[in-house]
């Protein structure tokens, strides 16, 4: 039987985007501004890449798309999909998306903690040397838990990450969850506004705070030897296997004594950790490489390993889509306000198709998606 369209469900998207201001003047405005944004997030699932394939996408679309839209002046032009999303107050319109998952998608275990991982992304074929144009850089917040992308800002190099970070935490609710960033995120700035937010977080350390890093190491030196454990580490052994490698990391957390110098130079921080990776591929040969940590509160070795883990989930299940599926590096849009709220919807689109329950690639989802009206309908409606 042909899936039946629920207004319910479209009208609240829709109606996310009322009190959206309109960036466009009164005597250009035809088309309905939360109408142009539902347009737009559909066709990016459908396979739409930019102003160009979302108005060919709409077009193809328009018998389909009246169904649940009133499209008082048809559909709009391709210069109108870059304008509005062009000039768009991008906080807000972030926000209007995350309302309307907040508001879709039951989430049953509201108390668990949640965990953010901040990093960035370059669009790299977005900058132009002749122009001594640089690429865009995002800076962007994943929810392991959500699946979901729960804000984003541009910058112009990735060293602006360390300015842009506070900034994205300031657009985000991070009550009771655990951020987790790289070294270049290990800042006493940025974990101030974690800690003012009252978030936690585990941070990773590096050369770069060189004396916080040195009295890491020397620490897990002293506290973990050859053949045994200081009594106050927490441990956990993780082992992978596949892709002709062996892995085993080893995990481990130490609370931090009181007269620690450490919590006094950075704020809330409870415990330091070191993770010790081992590999060894089919031919025998092995490596070892260590990594360490600076966390906001003492956490059991598997919890450890829950968090940096999560980390890099952000590279395999969004980054990597976005370059793959999506082809974002490949993508030349040199206004960079159109680049980033094009890069959000990307974003967005990829936490939409993974809360579809087909076992399927997002690839093939998301040409299900082009292909079939109903399989775009169930996906827009988020329910899992």
């Amino acid at each position: 039987m042909k899936h039946q369209v629920d207004s319910t469900k479209i009208c609240s998207l829709k109606n996310q985007f009322e009190n959206l201001p309109d960036p466009r003047s009164t005597i250009n405005r035809r088309h309905l501004l939360n109408e142009v944004c539902v347009m737009a997030i559909a066709a990016i699932i459908a396979g739409a890449d930019g102003p160009t394939d979302i108005q060919r996408w709409a077009k193809a679309k328009r018998q389909w798309l009246e169904t649940f839209l009133a499209l008082p002046f048809g559909i709009p032009s391709k210069d109108c999909f870059a304008r509005v999303l062009a000039r768009v107050d991008h906080q807000l319109f972030q926000e209007c998306f995350l309302a309307w998952i907040k508001d879709s998608i039951p989430i049953t275990n509201q108390s668990d903690r949640k965990t953010i991982g901040i990093d960035g992304k370059t669009i790299r074929r977005s900058g132009d040397k002749l122009s001594s144009l640089a690429p865009v850089h995002m800076v962007s917040a994943w929810c392991n838990e959500l699946g979901m992308t729960l804000g984003q800002i541009a910058t112009e190099e990735k060293s602006n990450e360390i300015t842009a970070i506070p900034q994205l935490l300031d657009r985000i609710d991070i009550e009771g969850d655990t951020v987790t960033i790289d070294a270049m995120g290990c800042q006493k700035k940025i974990v101030r506004k974690i800690i003012d937010k009252k978030g936690d977080y585990v941070l990773a350390v590096k050369g770069n705070q060189k004396k916080l890093y040195e009295t890491i190491i020397a620490y897990f030196d002293e506290a973990v030897g050859e053949r045994s454990v200081d009594a106050n580490v927490r441990q956990h052994v993780t082992e992978d296997h596949g892709h002709g490698r062996e892995e085993a990391r080893f995990h481990y957390v130490s609370a931090l004594p009181k007269s620690s110098p450490i919590r006094d130079s950075w704020p809330g921080a409870k415990a330091i950790a070191m993770v010790i990776r081992q590999s060894e591929d089919k031919h025998g040969n092995t490596s070892e490489d260590r990594r360490y940590f600076l966390l906001s509160r003492t956490m059991s070795g598997e919890k450890l390993a829950h968090a940096v883990r999560s980390h890099w989930r952000i590279e395999n299940t969004c980054h990597w889509v976005l370059d793959v599926v999506f082809g974002e590096d490949q993508h030349r849009t040199r206004d960079r306000r159109l680049a980033s709220t094009l890069s959000f919807l990307k974003r967005f689109a990829i936490g939409l198709i993974k809360q579809h329950p087909l076992k399927d690639s997002i690839v093939g989802k998301r040409k299900r998606a082009g292909w079939n009206d109903e399989f775009l309908w169930e996906i827009l409606e988020i329910q899992r």
